[in-house]
């Protein structure tokens, strides 16, 4: 039997200390994913050593192929890496591209349904004239939900070349714009959308959002329209999002309307969805 988790093995060790990680290592000697005689061993350590990130972890005996195993393992690995810097991030990427989909739906990845689902109540009719900037579009996830609800108006921001390429192929958006979220001024006139959605930002971009990266989402938002996201509750601890949010909504450029939890977006892993309201 394998254990199941929303992250590797290896990208476990790099989230905890030094210590918890030796823990861990010397203890159980993990070498391979399906060690599910290791599984007390990592939740003892982690449970004594890193009680604060044992939340962000699902581990069941919910059994991966093994062919699944490895996809997640690289895949995941190869993208949640703490500490890279954006363009590494963009070009890695690129590289999965190709997989992006599959290992989604393997660890059953909920935030584009739950996007798709939160837009469709915020508006309830005339769909089909609503214009919908989706940042972080990757291959396209986001608007295949939102195309259910009876959005078709719908245009993807993402960094990632091969990604967009993805979303082509399958036609899921009006305007495909290869731009990075950060410093920089959008190529995208103010007052352009109805909403702006934003589902599964990479966690090592989302946490140190600039203040200018949220003031253009808000800059291209007509007043009165709204800016969604959601994405992994623990991706939202992180201090510096958490002042440049907060700083939009003190200077009057957006109000937060909503803020949801939900406790299982990805393999018993929770959500969070933050609803503002641009002024």
């Amino acid at each position: 039997m394998r254990w199941e988790v929303t992250m590797p093995f290896t990208s476990i060790l790099s989230l905890l200390n030094t210590q918890a990680a030796d823990s861990i290592a010397s203890v159980s000697r993990v070498t391979a994913v399906d060690a599910c005689s290791s599984i007390s061993v990592i939740h003892a350590v982690l449970k004594k050593e890193s009680q604060g990130l044992l939340h962000t972890f699902n581990m069941t005996e919910t059994c991966y192929s093994k062919e699944e195993e490895e996809t997640i393992d690289r895949v995941l690995n190869f993208t949640t890496e703490r500490g890279i810097d954006n363009a590494t991030i963009i070009q890695r990427f690129d590289k999965i591209s190709e997989e992006y989909d599959e290992v989604q739906i393997t660890i059953r990845w909920t935030g584009p349904q739950w996007m798709g689902e939160s837009v469709a109540c915020q508006y309830p009719s005339n769909r089909g004239n609503i214009r919908i900037l989706d940042v972080a579009a990757g291959t396209g996830l986001v608007s295949v939900e939102l195309r259910k609800h009876g959005f078709v108006h719908i245009d993807g921001l993402e960094p990632a070349e091969r990604m967009l390429e993805q979303a082509k192929k399958k036609n899921l958006y009006e305007r495909y714009i290869c731009d990075m979220l950060g410093d920089n001024t959008l190529d995208i006139a103010d007052d352009t959308y109805t909403a702006v959605t934003m589902s599964g930002l990479s966690r090592e971009i989302m946490k140190k959002l600039p203040v200018k990266a949220l003031e253009e989402l808000a800059r291209v938002t007509k007043p009165g329209g709204h800016v969604m996201m959601n994405s992994y509750d623990y991706n939202f601890e992180s201090e510096i999002l958490r002042a440049n949010l907060a700083n939009l909504e003190s200077r009057g450029i957006w109000k937060l309307e909503s803020k949801q939890a939900r406790q299982h977006i990805s393999n018993g892993v929770g959500g969070l969805l933050h609803i503002y309201t641009v002024l």
